[in-house]
């Protein structure tokens, strides 16, 4: 099974950090966080997208994430 971004990060971290309840919150937060933004990237695809060689990802991708 692939892993998503977040989970191989967490899969590297845990060779070399202690793991508390706030780190474990974290990733959990962060998953979340990304399931929502693939998921808003398939609806986006499925509805708006008649030609998905014309879709730019870049474009979309900077539109609907936050760059902190």
């Amino acid at each position: 099974m692939n892993k998503t971004a977040v989970e191989w990060l967490a899969s590297k971290l845990g060779e070399h950090i202690v793991w508390e309840e706030k780190i474990i919150d974290l990733v959990e937060t962060a998953k979340l966080i990304e399931k929502d933004q693939l998921c808003a990237l398939y609806l986006t695809l499925l509805l708006n997208t008649p030609d998905i060689t014309q879709f730019d990802f870049e474009e979309w991708y900077k539109q609907n994430t936050t760059h902190e």
